[in-house]
Order: C-alpha cells, then sequence, then structure tokens
C-alpha cells in the first residue's frame, strides 16, 4: 500500500513461489520431458550456430508447455490456490497452461541471449509466476528502481493505456 493514496487500486495477486517448474518436472509423469530439457540445454550450451540454438530453445520451450499435472498433495495445493482465487474448474487447465506459457519463457531467445550474456546458465534460471486479477484502469505502470543484469539504479516507467 502507498500511504495517503487509499484512492490508489491495485489488482488481488499471488505469486507461483521459484522452483514450482523444477517440481513439475521432478514428478515421475514429467521424467520423460525433464530428461529431454536437459538433454537440449546441454547441447544448447555447446552449441555456437545461431540456428541450432533456436531450435532447441523451441524444443525446450514446446516441452514445457507438455507438463503434467501430475495429483499430489504439492500441487493440489497450488490447484485450489487456483480456485480459491477464482478460476473455475473447468478452466484449471486453460490456467495451468497460462503458467506453463510462463515457466517456458525462460527458454526464448531474448532471455537466452541476455542470461549468457552475463555469463547465467539456462539450468539455473528459476522462474516464479505472479497470478492477477484483472482490474478496469486508465494507466498502468511497469517501475524498475534497479537494472536486474547490474544492479545499476534506474527508473523506467511504461504506460499502458
Amino acid at each position: 500500500k502507498v500511504p495517503g493514496c487509499d484512492w490508489l487500486k491495485y489488482p488481488e495477486s499471488f505469486a507461483i513461489p521459484f522452483n514450482v517448474h523444477e517440481y513439475f518436472l521432478s514428478l515421475e509423469k514429467n521424467k520423460s520431458i525433464k530428461e529431454e530439457i536437459e538433454e537440449y540445454t546441454q547441447k544448447i550450451s555447446q552449441a555456437i550456430k545461431k540456428e541450432i540454438i533456436s531450435d532447441l530453445l523451441l524444443k525446450c520451450r514446446n516441452l514445457t508447455l507438455e507438463l503434467n499435472f501430475e495429483e499430489n498433495d504439492e500441487t493440489l495445493k497450488l490447484k485450489n490456490k487456483l480456485i480459491n482465487f477464482g478460476i473455475k474448474p473447468d478452466e484449471f487447465n486453460s490456467a495451468f497452461m497460462a503458467i506453463k506459457s510462463v515457466w517456458a519463457s525462460k527458454y526464448n531467445e531474448r532471455a537466452y541471449i541476455a542470461t549468457s550474456k552475463v555469463g547465467i546458465s539456462l539450468k539455473d534460471i528459476r522462474m516464479a509466476v505472479l497470478c492477477q486479477k484483472i482490474i478496469p484502469a486508465e494507466y498502468a505502470y511497469v517501475i524498475h528502481t534497479k537494472n536486474p543484469s547490474n544492479n545499476n539504479l534506474i527508473t523506467i516507467m511504461n504506460s499502458i493505456l
């Protein structure tokens, strides 16, 4: 909350924390997907040609989208949190696909180039997912106070109307 700004509305939200993607990869139903992603990320780290890297990144993205929802005590906590948040039970698969899309984004070319420039390996990247309810707004901003790659102080505001 911003003091003195009771008029400022912000959406209800919750975060799916870091390492949940890796947890889903560790489940028995996803064992072969995990093995393929590990194989492809190893090949990416050794590849030189841009076309080969692009193809391998695409395979990793597609495999991430194929992750299965294996029901157990832990995964049901996530499912119940989403349902309590407002996702209809019959829309859960669509919501899970959206979550997997965020996880898969670590395998896009822009992310790969940015992280490899600073020496971060794909296997070391962990993704959290912010789930927010959509609210009507006149203005929306993305504000960064530190550059995530070098920690220099900055202020960037992108307004979306």
